[in-house]
């Protein structure tokens, strides 16, 4: 109990509580109980920015130097310890604009459909049949005035990308099926099908190879259901188209 007399207050209660072997809760209490309270202190600190008065924790933190906001301000930017100089990813901001003004679109023209496997609804991307990079390069290209090292360059470079963007350039699939399309195996929706993708200078697929390969898809299905009435186990994935899009891929 001596302890906590000559020490409440002067120190932190999360100290006192390791030299008293309790919790910071319990010192709370027994003080309390016992209507020991906190001395008057003179030497109350101010914020070295703004000169607000800190509160009184403030008095036992030696690096509680600043009020909330200062300290805020003073850890970001060029404060922050991962400031890079103010030049953010190109293509994160890329993202951000393109999902109200071309990923949802596109979906929303495709009825929310793969149009590989046919599966409705669910976790869907949206496919670039024209390769992003070509898309990106040529945008910077004809544009060499921006200056890509700067955020508000960066920012001017994201819109025109955006705006370069054609709905055209997109697909629907669900994530199974952009996957595969990616995958070594996806070659056979170029006509290259033992040719790895890293060969190909990443070529994708056009709108008009993904329908016909999943029209031979639900031809061979159609074919060997009539005979045997088993599925088509060589497909990457299993064919459950709807009406519409079988007419669509013949």
């Amino acid at each position: 109990m001596q302890i906590l007399k000559e020490k409440y207050g002067t120190i932190s209660n999360k100290e006192l509580a390791k030299i008293m072997g309790r919790s910071k809760q319990a010192i709370q209490h027994l003080a309390h109980r016992l209507n020991i309270t906190t001395l008057k202190v003179a030497n109350h600190k101010h914020c070295v920015d703004c000169g607000t008065l800190l509160s009184r924790a403030a008095i036992y933190k030696k690096s509680a130097e600043r009020c909330v906001s200062c300290a805020n301000k003073k850890r970001s930017k060029e404060g922050h310890h991962n400031w890079k100089g103010g030049v953010a990813p190109l293509r994160p901001l890329v993202q951000i604009l393109l999902k109200p003004a071309w990923i949802i679109p596109i979906m929303q023209r495709d009825n929310f459909t793969c149009q590989f496997c046919g599966k409705r609804g669910g976790d869907m991307n949206v496919h670039h049949i024209l390769p992003y990079r070509k898309i990106r390069d040529k945008v910077i290209k004809d544009n060499p005035e921006i200056n890509q090292r700067t955020f508000e360059g960066k920012k001017i470079l994201s819109l025109k990308i955006v705006e370069a963007h054609n709905l055209s350039y997109g697909i629907t699939l669900c994530i199974p099926c952009h996957k595969y399309i990616h995958s070594e195996t996806g070659g056979e929706l170029l006509g290259t099908p033992n040719v790895l993708v890293a060969d190909m200078d990443n070529q994708q697929p056009s709108r008009a190879n993904v329908l016909n390969f999943v029209a031979r898809k639900v031809h061979r299905l159609i074919g060997e259901d009539a005979q045997s009435n088993k599925p088509d186990t060589s497909a990457a994935h299993s064919i459950s188209l709807s009406e519409d899009i079988v007419g669509t891929c013949r």
